[in-house]
């Protein structure tokens, strides 16, 4: 049986991108994923004006336990404003089309995700000082990010696996997110996928498992 860590936020007012994802374009992470777990924000009390629903964060999420953090840089755009293929880039060290990144240290990335002045990553809001131990600066070099858990292959992501995100803005919410060492952590993944299938439909959330199974042919046939 495999045991699925769960946690929750219970949030009032706006859930949005305009209100937790501000700064600039963002970060990126690389580094360890040591541990995953589901979390779930409950809100009340959002504005019914369909602009800001429209701008709505996911309320669902698999989060990702970085540690260590390995790597953060400022997100980097070419001069068509299209974002750096950052595996390409790696390969073109020491050429003129290498972009070099801007490192960000780990008490500077505290403030990028928490916000001017903050003393930790996860603000207060989001998650309650019990559930924010485990992260930096009390562990040091931990830190967490929030994946909607409809992107696709979260569910797939689990201990050991080496990933590179980007962040919205400056904001513990994962924009995009990719695992560098997918095909050798595979087949530990099962018990994860099943485990947060088995918590979603205690949630009564629909999940098409056809579909799901789709994708995941469709992501190791390259």
């Amino acid at each position: 049986f495999f045991f699925l860590m769960s946690t929750s936020t219970q949030w009032r007012g706006s859930f949005s991108k305009g209100n937790l994802c501000k700064g600039s374009p963002g970060v990126v992470i690389e580094g360890v994923v040591k541990d995953v777990r589901i979390h779930s924000v409950f809100v009340s009390g959002a504005s019914s004006n369909p602009a800001e629903q429209a701008d709505a964060l996911p309320t669902r999420y698999v989060v990702a336990v970085i540690n260590p953090v390995t790597s953060a840089f400022d997100r980097m755009f070419d001069k068509n404003n299209d974002e750096v293929d950052y595996q390409w880039n790696q390969g073109r060290k020491g050429t003129k089309n290498y972009h070099e990144p801007q490192l960000i240290s780990l008490d500077n990335l505290v403030t990028r995700l928490g916000g001017p002045g903050a003393k930790e990553p996860v603000s207060s809001e989001l998650l309650d000082s019990d559930q924010r131990k485990h992260l930096h600066p009390h562990q040091k070099g931990v830190f967490e990010f929030w994946i909607s858990d409809n992107k696709e292959g979260c569910k797939e992501l689990c201990s050991g696996n080496e990933i590179r995100l980007t962040t919205m803005r400056d904001s513990v919410f994962v924009d995009s997110f990719r695992v560098l060492n997918a095909k050798a952590s595979d087949e530990l993944t099962g018990g994860w996928s099943d485990a947060l299938l088995q918590h979603q439909d205690a949630e009564n959330k629909y999940v098409n498992l056809e579909h799901e199974s789709e994708v995941v042919d469709d992501e190791w046939s390259d």
